[in-house]
Formats: structure tokens, C-alpha cells, sequence
């Protein structure tokens, strides 16, 4: 309550005594939320979570209006989820944009699928199971719209995934497809932009402790990250989002 002025959030790693502060306090494995800006601000830092793995798939111009990417495969682990950090889709040489009338969903965990449509090389839809045949995702374009080309930038960290396109138009069935697997080059320097998106999700401040994977490289660098040191205490340190 000292060093964070009246209605700013704090998103923090660690737990703190909410039931002695005024600040509200989100902490980090309490909810998807919470969970969500930890994997923003640790994607900054690990290469192996931005989006570079781009597995292109590339068939004969068609009018559709229901897309939908299929998992095929089966995890290798319990912790091995299907994510996808920017779905993209083209007619020829040019992207199709996202409109107010799509409609996109995902079986399962539907209510973050946005983030695979968002443009954010720092936000990414994860399953939040692991990887079985069923899974997909949907673009209900509601109109019928030609399209030769999806792609589905990815990241390094999940294991073997079996994506197949299909046109769901009145039944679904597979289109066939010639698929590229190919590394995009590196993101850059992500740090700025993972504080900014978090800011945009209405938080403030963060309060990280020593063992977490950005604690480090925050402290070394706190501008780098577009933030200012406040105070530190027993190994938690605070930061403000500029």
C-alpha cells in the first residue's frame, strides 16, 4: 500500500498478506488470467515460446466459409499442450484480415482463442489439455471467402502436433494440402512490447521474487522491460510499468 498509489493493480509471483493490503493483488497461478500475463512476460525471454514455428499449409484457391484446423496427434507427456501463437490466413500474396463478422472458437478452452488472431507475438491460445485427436479450431468467416493458404506460427515448446485443414461447410471434410514446416526469423527484443500488453490488461505494477524466470533479467535491466525499480524486500522486487 505505500508504493502503489490508490486503484493500480499489481500482478505479483508470489503470494503477499491481501488480507492486511488495501492494493488489489493479482497473483500469478490463482487464475487463467494470472497465468496468462506470466506466459506474456516469460515469452519475452525464452525463444523457445515466441511464435517461429510456422507450419504453412498451401491447396488450390477455394470459396469457403467454415475453416477449421484439426489435431490429429497424441501428447507425449501430460504437460504437452497444443498452442498457437498467430493464425493467418491468405488469398494469394495478401492476408486476410479479421472481421467483426468472423466468428472463431476452439474445442477446448474457446475463450482465449483471440489471442491467435490478435497480431501479438507475445500472446498465444493454448489448450490447456494435452494434445489428442479432436482438438480444433474454427473461422466461420460468415460469408463465402476465397482463400489458397493458412498459416499457423507456433512455438518450439510443445511437442509432436498433427494439424489438418478442413472446410466445414454443411459436414467437414479434409482439404487437401501441401504442408511446410519453416522457422521464421527471430521476434527481437520482446521485453517492451510483453509489459505493454500486460498494461493493457489493466495492470500497474509487478511484484516478482527472486526464483522466477524474468527475475533476473528484470533486475539486471528494468528499463529494457519500458519499467522503473520501486522497492525491494526479502527477494521480491517491485516494478512500475511506465
Amino acid at each position: 500500500d505505500y508504493y502503489v498509489p490508490k486503484g493500480k493493480r499489481v500482478w505479483s509471483t508470489t503470494p503477499v498478506g491481501e488480507a492486511y493490503c488495501k492494493t488489489d493483488v493479482m497473483i500469478s497461478y490463482q487464475s487463467a488470467e494470472g497465468d496468462v500475463i506470466e506466459d506474456i512476460l516469460t515469452t519475452a525471454t525464452r525463444n523457445d515460446l515466441a511464435p517461429t514455428w510456422n507450419l504453412r499449409f498451401t491447396f488450390q484457391k477455394r470459396h469457403l466459409e467454415h475453416l477449421r484446423l484439426t489435431q490429429s496427434a497424441t501428447a507425449t507427456s501430460l504437460e504437452n499442450l497444443w498452442s498457437i501463437g498467430e493464425i493467418r490466413i491468405f488469398n494469394g500474396q495478401d492476408q486476410i484480415s479479421r472481421t467483426p463478422s468472423w466468428h472463431i472458437d476452439a474445442k477446448p478452452f474457446p475463450w482465449d482463442i483471440g489471442l491467435a488472431f490478435d497480431g501479438n507475438p507475445v500472446t498465444r491460445w493454448r489448450s490447456w489439455e494435452s494434445i489428442h485427436p479432436g482438438m480444433h479450431v474454427d473461422v466461420d468467416f460468415n460469408t463465402p471467402t476465397e482463400i489458397d493458404r493458412v498459416e499457423l506460427h507456433s512455438s518450439h515448446d510443445q511437442g509432436n502436433i498433427e494439424v489438418r485443414p478442413e472446410v466445414c461447410d454443411g459436414g467437414c471434410t479434409v482439404i487437401p494440402a501441401k504442408l511446410d514446416k519453416l522457422d521464421d526469423p527471430p521476434a527481437g527484443d520482446l521485453r517492451r512490447l510483453a509489459t505493454q500488453t500486460v498494461k493493457a490488461r489493466g495492470i500497474d505494477y509487478l511484484l516478482i521474487d527472486d526464483p522466477n524466470w524474468t527475475a533476473a533479467d528484470m533486475s539486471q535491466d528494468p528499463a529494457r522491460w519500458g519499467m522503473e525499480f520501486v522497492a525491494e524486500r526479502a527477494g521480491n522486487r517491485l516494478y512500475r510499468i511506465r
